[in-house]
């Protein structure tokens, strides 16, 4: 059976926090990984992501100096700015998942025959 030493996963966890936010497959690779890093760690993942994904789709959405008559960079443009909305909105999945595990468990009201509650 394979394994992960505890080196090995101090070496993960490093690069889990310290890759670029800006590339989309090591994105990808963080996010498989990322059960490897405490909550915090994880949102602070998210947090960057979603700083470079929202400065990118400021950009896209920004009027061209060279507006184009092309339909297919339209398409392009239009495509790419549905992918990073969509991307985020997938960020915003992933942080909500995160914060879940972070607020403790609320127990909730058990009801008695008497009618009273008891937590």
């Amino acid at each position: 059976m394979y394994g992960i030493t505890d080196k090995g996963e101090t070496r993960l966890r490093e690069l889990l926090v310290n890759a670029d936010p800006s590339d989309d497959r090591a994105f990808h690779v963080q996010v498989a990984f990322c059960r490897f890093l405490e909550p915090i760690a994880r949102l602070g993942l998210f947090e960057r992501r979603r700083a470079h994904l929202t400065t990118e789709l400021a950009k896209r959405r920004r009027p061209s100096d060279t507006p184009t008559t092309d339909p297919y960079i339209r398409c392009l443009k239009e495509r790419d700015i549905t992918t990073l909305t969509d991307d985020l909105g997938w960020l915003d999945e992933l942080t909500r998942i995160t914060q879940d595990q972070l607020v403790p468990a609320v127990p909730k009201p058990v009801v008695t025959a008497t009618g009273g509650a008891h937590r």
